[in-house]
């Protein structure tokens, strides 16, 4: 294995900025946090302190970071990975500033969901941004991981946080009475906004008349988590066309897996 370059100086920036036409879907807002993610994965990999103080830098640049842990924001998981490396005995630059922030904004929001930060709680537990409507599932799940991975390395409130995780997996599982994750459970989605999924097995002709088909999809995308209700218990349907509540993306079901991996292991 190649040896990791030494510390360089870093170039910021966002890369839509540079690349528009490559993310003309999913532009990001911010680069502060996958810099400060990057950083912090670098001094694990490597012991080098200047990792660490890079990874505080970013975040006093920021300012603090927002808790919707997704494509478009990594400050929760760089937290989390530097508040563990500290766990374990490393010298963490912010150590103090990153614990207030996850106790105080992060699963405070999210535990409370009393609209601190837009968080609300629907009455069968749903939990999500309130400004949202696109992949709520995807939001409740990737804070489901990011508590398991908070009571992996903490002993604080342990059982609260993987609490909160278990009725968030259930609510994707079982707790409206259908699954909201592909070919597991009752009720499971049929039409998953998945073009590849549309079709019918070769050499059968595959095109927009099969993706727009009212027929479940021939092809089974077992386990992958649907984006879900979009505004509040009741309020999904299963239609292949409908993006906002039928997509599946894979930062949806790297929070899902993580988090049903982490009860697993900690439970």
């Amino acid at each position: 294995m190649a040896a990791i370059p030494a510390h360089k100086p870093i170039c910021a920036g966002k890369y839509n900025s540079a690349h528009s036409a490559a993310t003309y879907v999913y532009s990001s807002s911010r680069y502060l946090d996958k810099l400060m993610y990057a950083a912090a994965w670098l001094f694990r990999a490597t012991g080098e302190a200047a990792y660490a103080a890079d990874a505080y830098a970013f975040w006093q640049s920021a300012g603090s970071g927002d808790i919707y842990t997704s494509w478009d924001s990594t400050f929760a998981p760089a937290i989390n990975l530097l508040l563990k490396l500290a766990s374990e005995g490393k010298t963490v630059p912010g150590r103090a500033s990153y614990e207030a922030w996850m106790t105080s904004s992060f699963l405070s929001a999210w535990q409370t969901a009393d609209g601190n930060w837009s968080i609300v709680k629907t009455p069968e537990g749903l939990v999500y941004p309130s400004w949202s409507q696109w992949g709520n599932l995807r939001y409740a799940n990737n804070a489901g991981f990011m508590m398991a991975l908070r009571a992996s390395y903490s002993s604080i409130d342990r059982g609260k946080n993987l609490a909160w995780v278990q009725g968030q997996v259930d609510y994707a599982l079982r707790t409206t009475g259908r699954s909201f994750v592909c070919g597991v459970g009752t009720g499971y989605p049929k039409q998953p906004h998945h073009r590849s999924a549309s079709c019918p097995n070769m050499p059968a002709a595959c095109g927009w008349d099969q993706f727009y088909s009212t027929a479940a999809s021939p092809q089974a995308l077992t386990g992958a988590l649907v984006g879900g209700p979009p505004n509040g218990d009741g309020t999904y349907v299963d239609l292949r066309s409908d993006y906002v509540s039928n997509e599946v993306a894979v930062d949806y079901n790297a929070g899902f897996t993580g988090a049903l991996a982490g009860l697993v292991a900690l439970s």
